[in-house]
């Protein structure tokens, strides 16, 4: 026979909770955004292209500073109906970034990859891990905190 000892009642708001979760996730993929972004311009800092241009496989070396400055990130929610979903765009305006990024053969260009350098790289990958973890933290606490457990 089962003994019941206690009957636990709770204010729980799925909506407070659901919002929260929308919130922490949109605030999650904007760091990392802004961490990808910080870890491209470090790869796209060495050295002097000008003098002493890159070798094919290795990033390609300053010459200017153009492709540099020239990524920038967006972050946008996908759709309605996948609740907290959000989709990171990183891109560059400059025409030469694919070309150095992939090669271009007409001009016998060997490919100086750089973008998948950086998302493919240990530090980023910590990064959203740590970044996950403080997510997945701060919406458990934001649940303890809205839903009120009392027996």
């Amino acid at each position: 026979m089962t003994k019941i000892i206690g009957v636990v009642k709770h204010n729980f708001n799925a909506k407070t909770i659901a919002n929260a979760y929308r919130k922490e996730n949109k605030d999650m993929v904007n760091d990392v955004a802004t961490a990808t972004q910080k870890l491209l311009k470090r790869v796209l800092s060495t050295g002097d292209g000008r003098t002493n241009p890159s070798k094919p496989g290795r990033p390609p070396r300053v010459r200017t500073g153009t492709l540099r400055r020239s990524w920038t990130t967006k972050s946008n929610r996908i759709a309605r109906n996948w609740k907290g979903g959000y989709r990171l765009t990183l891109g560059s305006n400059v025409k030469y970034a694919r070309a150095l990024e992939y090669g271009y053969p007409p001009r016998n260009l060997k490919p100086r990859p750089y973008v998948s350098t950086v998302v493919n790289s240990r530090k980023l990958r910590a990064y959203i891990n740590k970044r996950m973890k403080q997510t997945g933290d701060k919406v458990r606490a934001t649940i303890r905190r809205k839903a009120q457990v009392k027996r």
